[in-house]
């Protein structure tokens, strides 16, 4: 199944990586501007983006203005910069070919409403594959939008058959017994955290959730009908997970634009982010862009904790 530009081919798949989200999206924007005297001296992780690819004179400068590249982002023509303060980002900022400088917020997996489950219940959930699994039942927001009478009134298209959805998020639980039909691969983005930033090597193969929030969203979207457990609304769908946020459901969001990154590389159709965030960062949004561009269909949640004033908007353009 392909899906393209801009034209989304099974309305129900993204329906269901929409229910029960958390809040992606912006408040205020963080610049980076000269510290407080109680700040000076703590390093400041930020996001430098050029108006070019990223080259050697780029590092170099960066390097002799303080700062110790990280890593770089292809996607943005960006680079994330850990400076020994945050008035050091100034000095950056007058280097040629420098675009902007934005912290490199942190971003977070939220609580689902109270009474939601299976997570954090889900972590290593289902596991054993044994006899004891409950009975499947069809959720409230699978019956809400009548999933189910689609798939008994349609094609395969309807059960999301086939297509490739990045779970960008904590991971998903690879022996999760209601997704492990489902679940095609993974990759990690998580360093850890000990020692030096500059010295941490990312392991790609730990993408096993150690969490629950993402194997929790993973089974919204595509829970496989197997008569156990839940049901998701896109059963036939296939998963990739995507962990970008770490075992307290936190991470970088120059972590989730390698995420993005990663996804439009290894062909997803779909990507769905699940996150909150108190900074509206551009280089993400530039990362968004730029996977719809490309033709990929981006699901970022509206929120649950919004004013419940239903004339206004809470999505991020």
């Amino acid at each position: 199944m392909t899906i393209k530009l801009r034209v989304i081919t099974d309305s129900l798949l993204i329906l269901a990586l929409v229910f029960g989200l958390a809040v992606f999206g912006g408040l205020a924007t963080q610049a980076v501007s000269a510290g407080s005297p109680q700040t000076a001296s703590i390093p400041e992780r930020v996001i430098v983006i050029f108006n070019h690819a990223i080259n050697e004179d780029a590092r170099a400068a960066l390097e002799n203005a303080g700062g110790r590249v990280l890593k770089e982002l292809p996607l943005v023509n960006g680079a994330v910069v850990l400076l020994p303060n945050e008035a050091a980002a100034s000095d950056i900022g007058t280097l040629a070919g420098v675009r902007s400088i934005e912290k490199d917020a942190l971003v977070f997996a939220l609580k689902p409403p109270e009474g939601c489950t299976p997570w954090p219940d889900c972590k290593n959930g289902g596991g054993d594959g044994g006899s004891t699994q409950p009975a499947e039942v069809l959720e409230w927001g699978v019956d809400r939008i009548d999933a189910d009478l689609a798939w008994s009134a349609s094609s395969t298209a309807s059960r999301g058959t086939s297509v490739k959805v990045a779970v960008i998020d904590t991971g998903i639980d690879k022996d999760h017994a209601d997704l492990t039909g489902n679940i095609k691969g993974g990759v990690n983005f998580v360093a850890p955290n000990s020692g030096p930033p500059w010295t941490r090597v990312v392991d790609p193969e730990k993408w096993d959730d150690d969490n629950g929030h993402g194997t929790h969203v993973a089974g919204i979207v595509a829970a496989a009908d197997n008569e156990i457990g839940v049901i998701g609304v896109a059963p036939e769908a296939h998963l990739w997970a995507v962990k970008v946020l770490d075992r307290n459901g936190s991470g970088y969001t120059s972590d989730v634009i390698d995420g993005i990154t990663w996804a439009m590389n290894n062909g997803m159709q779909v990507i769905n982010m699940s996150l909150g965030t108190a900074s509206d960062i551009q280089a993400m949004h530039d990362a968004v862009d730029a996977a719809y561009a490309a033709g990929v269909v981006i699901v970022a949640a509206a929120g649950n904790s919004g004013d419940g004033d239903g004339s206004t908007n809470e999505n991020l353009e």
